[in-house]
């Protein structure tokens, strides 16, 4: 492999998956079959300036995230951040103390924050998987959907919509997802309910019926452990921000839940920031490096390596191929926007306003600005 090619390896990796050279050399060998020593990946970081940092963009970086959803993260994940979004490898000791002297009181608020762990096995990934719905931000009109990877903990998608009750937009998200990754996990992990039928019927009617493992597993929500204990992280790291956001317009009178024009708008401002986010978020949490817990019998590591690296943890991959998907796809639908809220997004484009918003704040302005005009189109 020439050298250019290798240093553009060797960049993706280092800004999508991991800094750590032990593991990127790892990564190239086994991967790319590719073999370097650490001196020749040294030289390769260097020539890409991927090994320094400049004090004052990390803290102009910091007080930018914290005037958003980063007030919520503490300095592991504010590292994550600053690498993903900003292109800073900075040390994690550095942006801890950045922060105590940044954000004092968010960093006593969080310290006061405990989980309790619980003790959770299984043999690889893909051999469980479970999905669940959130329902926090709901009654403002955004319904979370997701699925994670009990092995791993490796996020597998996260969508928002109007609803996360109907079987039909669920079955397209697990469609969606089977048809990016060309196969389907052992088992699926799903609470009571009707709103997972469909996804049900997919998976039980791909799958192999005669494994060792049922296709489907139905229980209480505690039991629901690994997409439960993700929806905690969520919340803390970015739902929790807009909870407030969206409480705060509504106290202030600006949103009323039963008024159709104040949901359409507010679903329109916010939908695809929120997914942005979530992206974002998974992506956060799928390159974090989880810490071994005491008691825990869970692989350590970083999720994604986890998920795409089995053999590198004496597991393997236990997915299972699935056959043809055109028959499927007809049962399955995709959310639209609706004639009311194109309209809105038309009147929006006319009056000159920016959109979509890329910040909060870009996406309050909006809500703000065009709620009193299209009030007044209303009303004529």
């Amino acid at each position: 492999m020439d050298p250019i090619t290798r240093r553009t390896i060797v960049k993706k990796i280092f800004t999508t998956v991991t800094t750590r050279p032990a593991e990127i050399l790892a990564i190239l060998q086994a991967d790319y079959n590719t073999t370097i020593c650490s001196k020749t990946l040294r030289r390769d970081l260097i020539a890409l300036n991927l090994t320094g940092y400049v004090l004052g963009d990390v803290v102009t970086a910091i007080q930018e995230q914290l005037q958003g959803t980063g007030s919520c993260l503490g300095y592991r994940s504010m590292q994550r951040r600053l690498h993903l979004s900003y292109k800073i490898n900075v040390p994690s000791e550095l942006v801890r103390r950045a922060l105590r002297v940044i954000d004092p009181v968010g960093v006593e608020r969080r310290r006061h924050r405990r989980l309790q762990r619980r003790i959770y096995y299984t043999p690889g990934p893909l051999y469980l998987c479970h999905a669940d719905g959130y329902d926090k931000i709901k009654r403002f009109g955004f319904a979370i959907y997701g699925m994670i990877d009990g092995y791993s903990r490796y996020v597998q998608f996260l969508r928002v919509g109007k609803s996360n009750n109907d079987p039909k937009v669920i079955g397209g998200y697990f469609l969606d997802w089977v048809k990016k990754e060309k196969r389907l996990p052992k088992t699926i992990r799903l609470d009571a309910g009707t709103e997972t039928g469909l996804l049900q019927a997919i998976q039980m009617g791909l799958r192999d019926p005669n494994g060792t493992m049922p296709a489907i597993l139905i229980g209480k929500s505690v039991h629901n452990e690994r997409i439960e204990r993700y929806w905690g992280s969520l919340r803390i790291v970015l739902i929790n921000e807009f909870m407030l956001m969206f409480a705060a317009l509504e106290q202030s009178g600006f949103f009323v839940h039963k008024n159709i024009l104040h949901m359409e708008l507010l679903s329109l401002c916010f939908t695809e920031l929120i997914q942005n986010n979530l992206n974002r978020a998974v992506d956060e949490h799928n390159t974090h490096r989880l810490r071994p817990n005491r008691g825990s019998v869970a692989p350590v590591g970083k999720p994604v390596l986890l998920y795409s690296s089995p053999p590198s943890q004496q597991t393997y991959n236990w997915s299972v191929a699935h056959h043809n998907l055109d028959d499927i796809e007809q049962l399955v639908v995709r959310e639209q926007m609706s004639p009311f809220k194109m309209a809105l997004l038309e009147m929006i484009r006319a009056y000159g306003f920016h959109y979509p918003p890329a910040r909060m704040n870009d996406a309050v302005s909006l809500y703000l600005n065009v709620l009193p005009i299209a009030s007044t189109v209303c009303r004529m």
